[in-house]
């Protein structure tokens, strides 16, 4: 019994120490500014390219590509559940295909839990280290 509550002990532990880890890396990138540090900008320049207000940022194109992959995943989600449904009400009692649809439900929900997730942290992430 002891030796479960210390490997529970250690386990949470090291995620606590590796939380942190990650969480300062993250806060010391977001002070990075890629497009002028990078000597992005001279090279730009240099090609004959107008570098300034009108250009777009990496991090911004990055978040609306995430965002927009985010957004068809749950489309995908929400179709498997529609058809999951669908199957359920067609099944006319038939064992088989009520255990397949609630398979599709079950499978559904939780990817749109992950999915949700990943929004919700790419949305936290981006809004408190993004510029």
């Amino acid at each position: 019994m002891r030796l479960e509550k210390l490997k529970k002990l250690i386990s949470v532990g090291t995620i606590i120490v590796l939380s942190v880890f990650y969480f300062q890396a993250a806060l010391a990138a977001g002070s990075y500014d890629f497009q002028k540090e990078s000597g992005l900008d001279d090279i730009g320049k240099s090609a004959g390219f107008e570098i300034g207000a009108n250009s777009t940022p990496v991090n911004t194109i990055i978040s609306s590509v995430l965002y927009t992959l985010l957004s068809l995943v749950g489309i995908v989600f929400f179709a498997y559940l529609i058809y999951g449904a669908y199957t359920w009400m067609t099944s006319r009692g038939n064992e088989e295909k009520i255990k397949e649809a609630t398979t599709t439900l079950i499978n559904a929900i939780i990817g749109l839990i992950v999915t949700l997730s990943a929004y919700i942290l790419t949305y936290f992430i981006v809004s408190k280290f993004g510029s």
